[in-house]
């Protein structure tokens, strides 16, 4: 994942990814998991499945570095 996100040049813009399972916790503890991660930034929660966000990160690298 590192290397798409410096890829993108996403770690330029401040951009941060946090891949957590957060469906198996409960209201409390997934409180405390997103205040951990704000601390003062703009959090935005993706409920979804790892495997398709891979691969759109790759997807968007390829096309970036015009390349397979």
């Amino acid at each position: 994942m590192k290397i798409f996100l410096r890829g993108l040049e996403l770690h330029l813009k401040g951009s941060k990814i946090a891949a957590e399972y957060l469906s198996n916790l409960d209201e409390k503890d997934l409180k405390k998991t997103l205040h951990f991660y704000k601390r003062g930034v703009r959090i935005i929660v993706n409920d979804s499945e790892i495997l398709p966000f891979l691969k759109e990160l790759k997807k968007r690298y390829v096309e970036k570095k015009g390349g397979g």
